[in-house]
């Protein structure tokens, strides 16, 4: 009998570890990224593809060749090669994102009466009609 309650105690064991096994969570791999990326890397990083979702690099390179004062995306050559610096890259997006939200807001408020009471022409002030769909 204790044979076969060793037996019956093994044999729980080997099912019990084939279970386990089989349901042992699948580690996802994280790709760490390089320091300095090509432009396909920085598109793939911002998850920026095109309609069969391959990574397109033309606005990044558009980006790039901005005018100091227009905030180009940082960027260095290597040879002849060009290289984004990802944490600084990281970082202008964001900035990016802040300034695209600043103009954004102020192109859509409207503008103010000035003190004599009289309104810009060019301003189109909303009005609940409109809203309404011109009822």
């Amino acid at each position: 009998m204790k044979d076969e309650v060793t037996r019956i105690c093994d044999r729980a064991k080997v099912d019990l570890l084939a279970i386990l096994s089989a349901q042992q969570p699948k580690l996802e791999v994280v790709a760490v990224l390089p320091e300095w990326l090509t432009a396909s890397q920085l598109a793939e990083h911002w998850q920026l593809t095109n309609d069969e979702g391959k990574p397109t690099t033309a606005g990044i390179q558009k980006w790039a060749k901005r005018k100091p004062e227009d905030f180009p995306l940082p960027h260095a050559y290597m040879g002849d090669r060009i290289r984004f610096p990802r944490i600084e890259v990281d970082q202008w997006a964001r900035e990016e994102a802040e300034r695209r939200r600043t103009a954004k807001n102020k192109t859509c408020q409207p503008k103010r009466e000035s003190a004599t009471g009289s309104q810009s022409t060019s301003t189109i002030r909303p009005s609940l009609t409109a809203a309404v769909g011109g009822r």
